[in-house]
């Protein structure tokens, strides 16, 4: 089952400034971080966290330390 993703125009936004950093690592991450998201969001990479105090079913994973993917 393929889920579907929702993007904000803030979180575009913060794609692109990524990409402009040239950090590889990280942009390679967040596109494989999205993948999965569409396959299976509750499991895999970057320590899936359920979300509280949302009404919908919404999970988080880390990019790295400072950063996250909501």
């Amino acid at each position: 089952m393929i889920f579907e993703i929702v993007f904000t125009l803030e979180a575009l936004e913060d794609i692109e400034k990524l990409k402009k950093t040239g950090n590889k690592v990280l942009v390679k991450k967040v596109f494989t971080l999205i993948q999965e998201l569409k396959e299976h969001p509750e499991t895999g990479t970057g320590k899936p966290e359920k979300l509280k105090y949302y009404q919908q079913n919404t999970w988080s994973r880390r990019i790295d330390r400072k950063h996250r993917l909501v």
